[in-house]
């Protein structure tokens, strides 16, 4: 599958990082992860702390599938408001899935600040708000009720007036700028390629060996194990596989864990000043900044001064089809982002798409399937997928030190 295409901001600017050598003859280990992203490299650093023996594969070289068209938000804010979760799988699992994930962006800030400090790399770690602004009167009315539900779960959040939006944020928002926001402290932004790319560097000192040009055409169980097949003939013996290849792992399974479309983004020039502080005082927002509407419009800020705009997802997953509408999604992404920070000036530099994802209830997919018996995921689908890597490669680890952590019923197959 064709996971992306255009030019993906980080990709441009960081340019080729690193690449791995093909697997050259049979090997074994303790862990075979499958995919080289930013899931599998989360999922082969846990792995590898826990003192197991790690081997990663990739068919491309690493982080050049979705992760390199990833916009890199950290959210513990899943697509679907915790009300309505609560609706689908009950109040308390819903509650658990949201702190969850609000616990995972401290984690994952202080798993960046540890690979940022041995490899002595800059992932652009960003620690910022969250402001989820009302696209219409209707979706307003639930905010309060939404805002006490994840109070009640221990999360910091709080109602913003239309008026006060406007004031604090200079979002002019919806329904004719009169729109409520919610606000949360607790979010992230950071630069996924590299710091995936530095993952995998910190893995390899650990003794991980990872591969590129790999394509895995089989898992077999095989007694207490896995064996993997490759496309050019070499086999890894594991006790374990965990298969982190996101999007493209959709059709592994006959259930439909997962609705793929397109989804689009475009990085402006830098904008003078730090963020929040350009040319109209509000652009780049110092915050994330996402709509109610679906799909919906969401803008972060970058390291030297840009914005990345992305959204206007489309349910077509033809690469062709979908690489023709990047330049039309690209001007609508900033004429979009112009209504919402009123008076800013907002042109794309740069544009690209990629492949995406829905579950039916916004939450990952974790742990073994009944249709590939002894094989694990760790499948981050929908909007905060880094969030639910890092939660999944805490539980694949667990499950395979022999635990069964309950959370993973939150993200079981066949729910």
């Amino acid at each position: 599958m064709d996971l992306r295409s255009g030019e993906p901001y980080f990709v441009v600017r960081d340019g080729p990082v690193m690449s791995h050598a093909p697997l050259a003859g049979d090997a074994s280990c303790d862990v075979l992860v499958v995919g080289a992203g930013i899931t599998g490299a989360l999922t082969a650093y846990r792995a590898a702390q826990a003192g197991m023996s790690v081997i990663v594969l990739d068919k491309r070289n690493a982080a050049r599938g979705s992760t390199a068209a990833s916009t890199a938000i950290m959210q513990y804010e899943i697509d679907t408001p915790l009300a309505e979760l609560g609706g689908l799988i009950g109040a308390e699992d819903a509650a658990l899935a949201y702190r969850l994930c609000y616990d995972a962006i401290g984690e994952l800030s202080v798993l960046v600040q540890e690979i940022e400090g041995v490899e002595g790399v800059d992932c652009e770690l960003r620690r910022v708000g969250s402001l989820y602004v009302a696209s219409s009167a209707e979706d307003a009315e639930g905010f309060a009720e939404e805002v006490r539900l994840r109070q009640s779960a221990g999360i910091k959040a709080e109602v913003v007036k239309g008026g006060e939006v406007a004031v604090r944020f200079g979002i002019r928002g919806g329904q004719g700028g009169k729109g409520d926001a919610i606000y949360s402290t607790n979010a992230a932004t950071v630069n996924a390629y590299r710091l995936a790319h530095a993952l995998l560097h910190r893995c390899v000192g650990m003794g991980v060996r990872v591969h590129g040009a790999t394509c895995v055409t089989e898992l077999e169980r095989r007694g207490e194990g896995i064996i993997a097949r490759t496309e050019a003939g070499p086999t890894v013996r594991a006790k374990h596989a965990v298969v982190c290849t996101g999007y493209e792992a959709a059709g592994m399974f006959k259930e439909p864990v997962v609705e793929l479309m397109s989804t689009y983004a475009m990085a402006t020039a830098p904008v003078r000043g730090e963020p929040g502080g350009g040319r109209s005082g509000t652009f780049p927002p110092r915050c994330v900044v996402w709509e109610s509407a679906r799909p919906y419009l969401y803008v972060r800020s970058t390291g030297d001064g840009r914005a990345i705009v992305g959204g206007e997802d489309e349910p077509i997953v033809e690469a062709g089809a979908r690489d023709a509408l990047i330049a039309r999604k690209c001007k609508r992404l900033a004429e979009r982002a112009r209504e919402l920070f009123t008076g800013s000036e907002v042109e794309a530099e740069m544009g690209w798409a990629g492949t995406f994802g829905e579950t039916r209830d916004g939450l990952a997919y974790i742990g073994e399937s009944p249709e590939h018996a002894g094989v694990l995921f760790n499948l981050g689908f929908g909007g905060n997928g880094m969030t639910f890597a890092l939660i999944g490669a805490g539980l694949v680890v667990e499950v395979m030190k022999s635990g069964r952590p309950s959370e993973l019923r939150l993200f079981r197959f066949g729910r």
